[in-house]
């Protein structure tokens, strides 16, 4: 059966973030993109106009998505505790399953004056996380259902340890593996 264009074009995407993430920006032709996506390099080009335009495109096209799966929690919950719980263990979910589309992240953040345009995609987001992960600790710490400390602080930290979990490890996480790191990583929030 014949691929859809839209098929092909996440087919591009898809194979053109893995190796961009895995070697670089420059070390990736559009040609070996083309090639490992079973597509022509016009239809490359076609789709994206040039490389520079593709790597801008892997960042922005899914960071949507990611970032709305982030971002789905209760800044005020009931139970701070169960929704702490259920966050961090989703968020350790997520980007273990999205570990490739973090290293293309952390690769244009790493080198931000070569790719201005998906750096900004990118720190725009962590914005975004940073200021919903503070809001829910601003607000636990008014109830007195999290110990006072620093919110921004506390939210960059654990951005900062989804990330580095992910980013240094090469291997895939286990269920239980996943479970036990996001139990810990509760502990960031102050729970009472």
């Amino acid at each position: 059966m014949k691929k859809t264009i839209e098929e092909k074009r996440k087919d591009v995407l898809e194979v053109a973030t893995k190796l961009f993430a895995e070697k670089g920006y420059e070390a990736t032709t559009m040609a070996e993109i083309a090639k490992l996506a079973n597509v022509g390099f016009g239809t490359v080009a076609t789709y994206f106009e040039n490389k520079e335009n593709l790597l801008l495109k892997c960042v922005e096209e899914p960071m949507a998505d990611f970032l709305e799966e982030v971002l789905r929690f209760n800044t005020q919950p009931n139970d701070y505790q169960e929704e702490i719980h259920q966050m961090t263990l989703k968020h350790f979910q997520l980007f273990s399953e999205k570990r490739l589309y973090l290293l293309l992240l952390i690769h244009v953040t790493s080198q931000w004056e070569k790719y201005m345009k998906p750096y900004l995609i990118a720190n725009k987001a962590a914005r975004e996380m940073s200021d919903k992960f503070e809001q829910l600790i601003q607000n636990g710490q008014r109830e007195g259902k999290l110990a006072e400390a620093n919110a921004n602080v506390l939210a960059i930290s654990y951005i900062s340890l989804l990330l580095g979990l992910f980013l240094s490890n090469t291997d895939q996480f286990s269920e239980s593996a996943l479970k036990l790191y996001a139990e810990n990583a509760t502990r960031l929030f102050g729970l009472q």
